[in-house]
């Protein structure tokens, strides 16, 4: 049996939500056959009780941040799933193969850690190397890659995606004209326009035009045609939604947290998680009858 440890809801100094932490100092040396879970009382919190087990719901598995010698992640990414019927399994950084197993969907959060040098327009000899945390995300899209389990991509998750696939990042956004780094997540920041015949403008009713929040310092700065489309810019020009040309694999990236906005009722936001947990719920009725 694996061991299970409980990660610790918190709201940190000057935060806008709950956050879940899991300090260094409980982890074992070996993580190789370690669960992290919420709590059964804040499971039951978020919506995420017996109630939700009953009806088979997809299981999204969620990448774990790593903050200040803790796992970590924000009460949204969860509450956002939970609203739409799914459970989620935390993912950390060791043992991912097995931590996949019968995932149906996969949501890589945003946050702060190196960018592979490479894919920079402009690599630096000081540029930090990946670290556990950027392989974690680069397995994970692999396995999602081959499996073609649906992904959606938040922020610096997109980010990942994106270059995973073979696009460029800039290590900074335009200086004047649209602000992309507005650090109040549940904010609204600046328009989007979105791309016709994409499957964000299917997400948004074929509503060409958006309000977003955002928190991002890097950006998406060139994309292969021949892996991924771009799904909505902002008025300055950033990239800011791909997604990949395989018509047979839903993988999404958005470079904004419309899990902060569907929780203030946003619908457009809301429609994102409502179709990612929908395509994760139809990944898993085709393995079940693929099985069958």
């Amino acid at each position: 049996m694996p061991q299970i440890l409980y990660m610790k809801r918190e709201f940190l100094e000057n935060a806008i939500c709950a956050t879940y932490l899991l300090s260094d100092e409980l982890l074992p040396s070996d993580m190789n056959d370690v669960d992290i879970q919420i709590s059964p009382r804040d499971l039951e919190a978020l919506g995420g009780g017996d109630e939700i087990t009953l009806n088979n719901p997809p299981l999204i598995g969620v990448l774990l941040a790593r903050e200040k010698q803790n796992y970590s992640i924000d009460e949204p990414y969860l509450q956002a799933l939970v609203m739409n019927g799914a459970r989620f399994r935390l993912i950390h950084y060791d043992n991912i193969e097995k931590q996949c197993c019968n995932l149906d969907g996969i949501l890589l959060i945003g946050g702060f850690f190196p960018t592979p040098p490479a894919w920079y327009i402009n690599p630096k000899s000081d540029d930090a190397p990946p670290s556990k945390r950027t392989n974690a995300y680069l397995k994970l899209l692999e396995i999602a890659d081959k499996q073609k389990i649906p992904v959606l991509g938040i922020c610096g998750g997109m980010q990942m995606m994106a270059g995973f696939y073979g696009a460029k990042i800039s290590r900074s956004t335009p200086s004047k004209g649209v602000e992309h780094r507005l650090i109040r997540a549940d904010k609204y920041a600046h328009d989007i326009k979105i791309a016709p015949n994409s499957i964000l403008a299917q997400i948004a009713l074929e509503n060409l035009q958006a309000k977003v929040n955002s928190v991002h310092s890097e950006m998406v700065a060139e994309v292969p045609q021949n892996t991924l489309k771009i799904s909505a810019w902002a008025n300055d020009g950033v990239i800011e939604a791909i997604e990949i040309c395989n018509p047979k694999h839903f993988a999404l990236g958005v470079q904004w947290h419309p899990e902060r906005l569907a929780l203030n009722g946003d619908d457009f936001a809301k429609a994102i998680y409502a179709r990612f947990c929908d395509e994760a719920r139809n990944f898993q009725c085709c393995k079940k009858n693929s099985s069958n």
